[in-house]
């Protein structure tokens, strides 16, 4: 890049003042750091960005003596094209932010997919935070491609999320109330467990099992109020809530088909008991009907009576 103009040749001229031959030589120094910035900027960023930083740095002394410069067509056309290398080095730099800032942003969305909301938010601040360093080096890296439109896109996730924790607070709130109901079913069912449990049933203890029975499956029905939550749990198992809708339900399925076996085993050992008892009663009844007939027969046999011993033993008479 070549020095121009009288006075930035980079000879002391006749006539010039001390401050311009300094201005002179800071500016033909900055100029050679401008160029080696360029040359280095395509095979090593950071060597590069340090020349320019020496550029800079007698650029900013050259103004410091003399601002007037600013004025002259032929010096601000060369610091343009310095400072577009430095734009170039800066864009270089940034552009592996945005692609990781880009990719961050991908993850982000996958999870908000799978409605893992407190990990999409958490990805996109990190995804913010790459953005911001990018576009703090330069924003030209929005015209590389279309960077652009994909940072825009994945800005617009941050309401996604605020629209996404808004759903789960109402969702939650639905799940707390399902839960609620699950562990109320769960618990007159373990009641029935406890009743049907004794090794001698009564028709009262069975039918106090059958009405719990009966009201645990009442707050069980309870649970389609909320198919929702039901169809969350299922969707989204990851959630704790989710976790204890699956276990209660599982908990109460097991315990209505264990407490449902045992009320039928016990109401056929009830069944069993009753149908000995009335058997021995019919027992009873028949022996002693067939001894009340020999008494009778007996009586009614000319010239015999009954036996004494026949008469005690169906009348009780000692």
């Amino acid at each position: 890049m070549a020095v121009f103009g009288v006075g930035f040749s980079g000879t002391v001229m006749a006539g010039q003042s001390a401050i311009d031959q300094q201005v002179d030589a800071f500016f033909a120094k900055g100029m050679d750091h401008c160029k080696n910035a360029m040359e280095l900027s395509r095979t090593s960023r950071q060597v590069a960005a340090a020349e320019f930083d020496r550029y800079q740095s007698y650029i900013g002394k050259v103004e410091a003596l003399k601002p007037e410069l600013k004025n002259d067509r032929m010096v601000q056309r060369q610091i343009e094209q310095c400072e577009q290398v430095g734009h170039d080095i800066a864009r270089m730099e940034a552009l592996p932010m945005v692609d990781k800032s880009l990719a961050v942003c991908s993850d982000v969305k996958s999870l908000l997919r799978d409605d893992e909301v407190s990990r999409a938010k958490a990805r996109f601040l990190e995804y913010s935070r790459q953005r911001d360093k990018a576009l703090e080096l330069t924003d030209t890296v929005l015209k590389v491609g279309s960077n652009a439109s994909k940072i825009r896109r994945c800005d617009r996730l941050e309401e996604k999320i605020i629209a996404a924790e808004q759903r789960i607070h109402h969702s939650e709130i639905k799940a707390d109330r399902l839960i609620s109901t699950l562990r109320k079913s769960n618990d007159s069912c373990e009641v029935t467990r406890s009743l049907v449990s004794d090794k001698t049933p009564s028709e009262e203890s069975l039918e106090a099992a059958e009405a719990m029975l009966s009201q645990a499956r009442d707050y069980f029905r309870q649970s389609e109020q909320y198919p929702e939550a039901v169809r969350r749990a299922e969707d989204y198992p990851g959630y704790e809530s989710s976790r204890k809708i699956r276990q209660y339900m599982l908990e109460y399925s097991r315990c209505d088909q264990d407490v449902a076996a045992r009320l039928t085993e016990k109401r056929e050992i009830l069944a069993q008991q009753q149908s000995s008892d009335d058997m021995q009663v019919a027992e009873a009844i028949t022996g002693q009907q067939q001894q009340q007939a020999e008494v009778t027969a007996a009586e009614d046999r000319p010239g015999t009576g009954a036996a004494p011993e026949l008469v005690q033993m169906v009348y009780g008479i000692e």
